[in-house]
């Protein structure tokens, strides 16, 4: 009889109505800081370029950073980011299957 005097009167929702305010999240990437002039970029697809990356691209202890001045070419960059994608593509596939 008392469990009885503890329930509520009516039946609860399944989900809380209240829910907690969304935070704001920043995601801050360092390759947004990486740059190179438009005007040194060449049209050709094998001609090298230069890349600078931000000096905050590499955090090291007791150690010297790599350099921050990447020479690559446009194809290198189309197959890195193919292969980005790639990988992205089949994790969330195979993320769905199980």
């Amino acid at each position: 009889m008392f469990s009885r005097a503890l329930r509520p009167a009516r039946a609860l929702p399944l989900r809380a109505s209240t829910r907690a305010p969304l935070s704001k999240r920043a995601v801050t990437t360092d390759a947004a800081s990486s740059h190179t002039d438009k005007d040194n970029v060449p049209d050709e697809d094998d001609k090298p370029f230069e890349v600078r990356l931000s000096d905050e691209s590499f955090e090291t202890y007791e150690l010297d950073p790599p350099p921050y001045t990447l020479n690559t070419t446009k194809k290198e960059l189309k197959r890195m980011y193919y292969d980005m994608v790639s990988i992205r593509y089949f994790d969330l596939y195979y993320r769905r299957e199980k």
